[in-house]
């Protein structure tokens, strides 16, 4: 039983590779295969084009050369040179503003010597408003009124906010007074600008501009025991001056 069962699946095994290969037979799959492995080992019958000549590109003219003859060869005399020299050429230039000392004028300066900007041309609502500011800390006087509230103290309106100065601001400082907020200003031209915000006093905006240097203002430094003194250093020789907000000199 086992035997004839084996002899048919041997019998039809057979005859599926027959089937099959006659089925390849009629395809042709060998001899295509077989041309085409002949035609990819075949040399190519196209020859490259040989490639145009590059034009060489022709060496620009060379630009005459200019002997420099010297003097002596010209029989010039050194002072009598066709070329003057960069000295002769143009005069020096003046001396700027830079080369003055940072203080206009050595001593103290007077206040209204330097002052130029303020409300009735007058700097005496400044001073007065200085000697009238209490040192009282802020947090002191905030007990005296009730408790802060920044909704109502932090906002901006168009009544605080001021040109001080005309250039770039470099230093803002602001004087320790709890009950006045004044604020100190240096720029690049030398000028300190002092602006009163609680100024109501008469026409004008509180700012009052005074013009002590001629080089830009560093650094301005109020003492915070002693309001009316300040301190302010230029950038040209690390110059220092004192003003005495109750005096009328910078020092």
């Amino acid at each position: 039983m086992a035997s004839g069962a084996q002899n048919d699946y041997e019998r039809r095994r057979l005859e599926n590779i027959r089937r099959n290969s006659e089925m390849m037979a009629s395809l042709l799959l060998q001899r295509k295969a077989a041309d085409l492995s002949a035609s990819l080992k075949r040399p190519s019958s196209k020859t490259p084009k040989p490639s145009p000549d590059r034009k060489k590109s022709r060496p620009s003219p060379q630009s005459p050369i200019v002997i420099r003859r010297s003097l002596r060869t010209r029989g010039l005399p050194p002072d009598q040179s066709p070329h003057p020299q960069p000295s002769d050429a143009a005069p020096s230039p003046p001396p700027s503003d830079l080369a003055e000392d940072t203080v206009r004028k050595h001593g103290p300066l007077l206040a209204r010597e330097v002052f130029i900007q303020g409300p009735g041309l007058s700097d005496c609502g400044f001073k007065d408003a200085i000697l009238g500011a209490s040192g009282r800390p802020s947090s002191d006087l905030g007990k005296e009124g009730g408790p802060f509230d920044p909704r109502l103290s932090l906002v901006l309106r168009p009544d605080s906010v001021r040109k001080v100065l005309s250039e770039r601001i470099l230093t803002v400082k602001f004087f320790p007074f709890g009950d006045r907020t004044v604020i100190a200003a240096g720029n690049k031209l030398g000028h300190v600008g002092f602006w009163d915000v609680d100024y109501r006093e008469g026409d004008g905006d509180g700012v009052y501009v005074y013009a002590p240097h001629s080089a830009p203002v560093s650094g301005i430094s109020i003492h915070p025991f002693s309001p009316t003194k300040l301190l302010d250093t230029v950038h040209r020789k690390n110059t220092l001056a004192r003003v005495v907000c109750t005096d009328t000199a910078w020092d």
